[in-house]
């Protein structure tokens, strides 16, 4: 088997992206500098982002007739923050309000994530939309989801758009129906955007697993009767007591030590509980409270014969 490796853009001010990023640095002159670097490419390919602490570099890309390639340039250069230090860099396509993705996108946020646990949300030329503060930990990836439907047989006009940041103990994930006409008000206006309503955040927490380098939020995996049942069998036995309908679970794979790979199933919503374990519940508390009614029926009995 064999493949072939077509050029579709090219760079050319190599020297100068280090000369931007490490000024006084050993890491300018050496060939792992990008590695050190956090680096994110649109989707649509017109705009790279690249970061390293405070520094940032956008790229734009022109359409190169002679090579028939597109030729990035540098657009933006500077200090991204004064003091935060970038953990995760992501070029996020915004769709016009009256458009379809299949158009093309309006424009392109850059979201960038910092080491105080800020998500800042930025246009092209790196002015500030929105900044949130979803948990007091380091940052470690940016990412998102669009136009994809995890179960196409069952939901084919689902449509999740979202944005998942991962901190080291828990995910958090934004919606992206909520967000969008906030990015696009703010950059409309050109003005800092207000607050986001806490009802498009969705927080899991990452449990018994030591350390968390990246994770992949598969979403929502239904379970059918088949395996609900197979399952309760094997770990409940003969005398089983099962739940009339299987839960629904998001599924999170996370990538660490401790174990190596987790598989995490955040549960949705709250689990009906069986007909069993309810006549369980009220036989005990029936139980509990009989020797009570009778201690209370004898000492009304006895203060009536009193006032008597």
């Amino acid at each position: 088997m064999s493949c072939q490796i077509r050029l579709s853009g090219n760079i050319q001010d190599v020297s100068e992206i280090r000369r931007i990023l490490f000024p006084t640095d050993d890491h300018r002159g050496s060939d792992s500098w990008l590695q050190v670097c956090e680096a994110s490419v649109s989707p649509t390919g017109d705009l790279i982002v690249i970061a390293h602490e405070r520094k940032i570099i956008v790229l734009s890309a022109k359409w190169n007739p002679q090579l028939s390639a597109n030729h990035y340039v540098i657009t933006y250069s500077g200090t991204i923050h004064d003091y935060d230090k970038v953990k995760a860099v992501l070029c996020l396509p915004v769709v016009g309000e009256n458009q379809h993705s299949q158009i093309g996108p309006d424009w392109t946020c850059i979201v960038v994530g910092y080491d105080s646990g800020y998500v800042r949300f930025y246009t092209e030329n790196c002015e500030l939309l929105l900044d949130e503060q979803f948990h007091s930990e380091n940052i470690k990836s940016v990412k998102c989801q669009s136009q994809h439907s995890p179960r196409p047989d069952i939901s084919p006009d689902l449509r999740l758009e979202e944005i998942y940041i991962q901190y080291q103990s828990c995910v958090c994930i934004l919606g992206g129906s909520q967000i969008f006409p906030h990015l696009r008000s703010a950059r409309n206006d050109g003005v800092k955007g207000p607050p986001l309503p806490p009802s498009c955040l969705k927080k899991w927490s990452i449990h018994d697993q030591s350390l968390v380098n990246d994770t992949a939020v598969v979403g929502l995996c239904p379970t059918s009767s088949f395996d609900h049942l197979l399952t309760a069998s094997t770990c409940g036995g003969f005398d089983a007591v099962y739940r009339a309908a299987p839960p629904a679970a998001s599924l999170v794979i996370a990538a660490g030590s401790r174990p190596f790979l987790g598989w995490h199933y955040v549960s949705e919503g709250a689990a009906q509980p069986a007909l069993g374990d309810v006549a369980k519940v009220v036989a005990t508390r029936i139980k509990s409270a009989l020797p009570l009614v009778e201690f209370c029926f004898s000492i009304g009995c006895v203060q009536k014969m009193t006032a008597l």
